[in-house]
């Protein structure tokens, strides 16, 4: 019972001696004790133990007083920082009851480690509360040295009683040390990364205590000030802070720098009130490199002889291998070839030929890539993220415009080519240049232009240049004009499916020097181009044509070289009409066929096959204005075959598509087979049944057996 306290029927245990002397063994595992589990019941740690007749009502027949010693530890504050730690923190005890007699130490393990003697300290008090000290200046603490020993931020001050080198664990508690680590992806950044903004990673390491943090920038190596800071929110966790010198005040807001200076540090601090306690830093440091040309544009000739490259660098480089490195505008260089940057600081001149650096965009013609339009940039090796615009200088080689189009409709050649982008552009030349004599050269402002050139023979060229800043581009690659016309053998119509038509062109082959390939177009009468073709070769095939009545319809061919197209041939008729009304009959000498000619002034020539069991057997040409034709066939008419006829209708040299067979007559013919009596015996009709007869002696017919063959 609680010391005073009467006796009650609770927590009790039998008592079963009944004289002399001896011991009873109070076991809180076994037993139902006030501590049998911690802090003790109540949280009282005096007690009366009460011997009692348990018998009706509980009589009291003696008692003793047991006092059980308590201890609690706690700390202000659930983490700590290196600056809170170095200047020293308190640990507070409330002890209930006293200590017994003996050796108490703070012993300091990682959080839920057994304790030992490896850091131990003193522990005097007995009874009462209080606060003890923990300087890492005069005791020997885990975080005497930093980082703390074993690199371990989560502790236990547990307060032990000792005997000889045994610790007997009383009570503990926990502390936490707050720390932060600060990093950028690169200790060096160019002026464009900054501009841009960067982060600042951040790693917190337990929660940092409650108060105000700044991130304050400084020269490196400098103590932290209030000159420049911001605000830091993040207590626990981690991420990023963004530095943008756009939203924020830093040294690097203006350029350049605050002081000039290239070298900085940024700081984590605890502030309270004025003063500031650093926590953690990371270095920055700010590299610039300026590039520039004597001019801005340079022709082939000029870059032969070398291009000069004038440098000026602001603060000094830190170590590293640095380089000039050349890319495509806009785009990232390339850093597989480089040419080597020795300068650290201060002006100079660097000179770029294609004789020490072979594989300079321009020690070749047309430049790599057919780029014409080049940065270079300087930056580190080590750094790929410092080759920045604020780094790089343009180089415009003058572009060489291409032809992309060449048309000679036989009196005009009108060429079309890439427009030239770069500033600077004053204007284009096109020239033609003839198989012998002076070319003609016009100028234009536009990337276009028109020559005169009638009755052109041989092979004819041209080609076309730039001028830009004043410095010409050189002429382009040749493109031949095309100044021969193919003429159409035939035009025939095909007529795979109704309402569907092919159309095939077939024309003599140019020379292949100055035509290399071909085009073909389908128009309606109005002009209107309804299918095209293009390959190296006749025959030219346009197909799934949706032909259509009363519109006409013609194709050209055109003949090619590349991106140069020459004039179109006379346009030839398509003819898709297919006569009507066919019928193939037999007149009791010939097979014939009939037609309905085709309406209209135009009078065809009609061609009509005549095919025995799917065979061609006779082909005949008829030309005539109708309105009915007939064609007589030389093929004798035979009983057992199945004869079909096609007939289509040809103009010139437009041939159109066939029409749907027409059937033919059809007979069978019938062998008689008889007996020596001249009794008939048997049929056999050729495609349908044969059939047996039995005669008996006086001639009549019996049966008659049909065979279906």
């Amino acid at each position: 019972m609680p010391h005073g306290d009467p006796a009650a029927d609770t927590d009790i245990i039998p008592f079963a001696p009944r004289s002399g002397t001896g011991a009873v063994t109070l076991d809180p595992a076994r037993d139902a004790l006030p501590w049998s589990g911690w802090p003790p019941t109540g949280n009282v740690y005096d007690w009366d133990i009460v011997l009692c007749q348990s018998t009706g009502p509980l009589w009291e027949l003696s008692r003793t007083e047991i006092k059980i010693s308590g201890v609690t530890l706690s700390l202000a504050q659930p983490s700590y920082t290196q600056p809170q730690l170095d200047a020293g923190i308190f640990l507070s005890y409330v002890i209930s009851g006293d200590l017994s007699t003996g050796a108490y130490v703070l012993s300091f393990v990682p959080h839920g480690s057994v304790p030992g003697l490896a850091d131990t300290v003193p522990f005097t008090a007995r009874s009462g509360s209080g606060a003890i000290a923990l300087n890492p200046d005069t005791q020997a603490l885990p975080w005497s040295t930093w980082p703390p020993t074993g690199n371990c931020y989560d502790w236990d001050i547990v307060l032990c009683s000792q005997s000889g080198q045994t610790l007997t664990e009383l009570t503990r508690t926990q502390l936490l040390i707050a720390a932060v680590t600060l990093s950028l992806s690169s200790a060096t950044y160019w002026p464009d990364q900054l501009e841009a903004g960067i982060a600042l990673a951040y790693q917190i390491q337990n929660a940092l205590p409650t108060g105000a943090y700044v991130l304050s920038f400084v020269p490196h190596g400098t103590a932290p000030t209030l000159a420049d800071t911001m605000p830091f929110p993040a207590v626990t966790g981690s991420g990023t802070v963004t530095l943008d010198p756009n939203q924020q005040t830093l040294p690097w807001s203006t350029w350049p720098p605050t002081g000039n200076t290239y070298d900085w540090d940024i700081v984590l601090c605890s502030q309270t009130g004025g003063a500031l306690a650093e926590l953690s830093r990371a270095g920055l440091q700010i590299v610039s490199i300026t590039l520039s040309l004597a001019q801005r544009a340079y022709s082939r000739a000029q870059l032969d002889a070398g291009l000069t490259v004038q440098y000026a660098i602001t603060g000094t480089l830190p170590p590293a291998t640095y380089v000039l490195a050349l890319g495509p505008k806009g785009d990232t260089p390339s850093l597989t070839n480089t040419i080597p940057f020795s300068a650290t600081a201060g002006t100079g001149t660097m000179l770029l030929t294609t004789a020490t650096y072979p594989w300079l965009p321009w020690a070749n013609w047309p430049p790599t890539g057919n780029c014409y339009d080049w940065d270079i940039v300087a930056g580190s090796l080590i750094a790929p993220s410092s080759f920045t615009p604020r780094n790089t200088v343009e180089l415009v080689i003058v572009e060489i415009p291409a032809i992309t189009e060449l048309t000679y409709d036989g009196t005009t050649i009108t060429a079309h080519w890439t427009t030239v982008t770069q500033s600077g552009l004053t204007g284009y030349q096109m020239q033609l240049q003839y198989p012998s004599g002076q070319p003609t050269t016009i100028s234009s402002a536009q990337p276009t232009g028109s020559i005169t050139a009638a009755g052109l023979s041989g092979t004819n060229l041209v080609v076309v240049s730039a001028t830009v800043s004043g410095v010409a581009s050189g002429w382009s690659a040749p493109t031949t004009v095309v100044d021969l016309t193919p003429a159409i053998d035939n035009v025939t119509t095909t007529q795979p499916r109704a309402g569907s038509y092919d159309v095939s062109v077939t024309w003599p082959l140019l020379n292949s020097a100055i035509a290399s390939g071909y085009a073909m177009k389908v128009m309606d009468n109005t002009g209107s181009t309804v299918g095209t073709w293009n390959g190296a070769a006749p025959p030219g095939l346009v197909q799934d044509l949706a032909l259509r009545s009363p519109a006409t319809y013609s194709a050209s061919i055109q003949g090619s070289n590349g991106v140069s197209k020459g004039p179109f041939s006379t346009a030839a008729t398509v003819l898709f009409a297919v006569p009507s009304g066919l019928q193939l009959d037999y007149n009791g000498t010939a097979l014939v066929a009939s037609w309905d000619a085709l309406p209209g002034p135009s009078v065809y020539t009609y061609t009509v096959q005549l095919s025995a069991n799917g065979s061609v057997v006779e082909t005949k040409s008829q030309t005539g204005a109708g309105p009915t034709l007939t064609q007589a066939f030389t093929t004798v008419f035979q009983g057992g075959i199945i004869y079909t006829c096609v007939v289509n209708a040809t103009l010139g040299v437009s041939i159109g598509p066939q029409s749907a067979p027409a059937n033919g007559p059809y007979s069978r013919r019938i062998v008689y087979q008889f007996d020596g009596l001249n009794r008939l015996k048997s049929m056999t009709v050729t495609g349908g049944n044969d059939v047996t007869y039995v005669i008996d002696d006086g001639g009549n017919v019996q049966t008659a057996t049909v065979s279906r063959v």
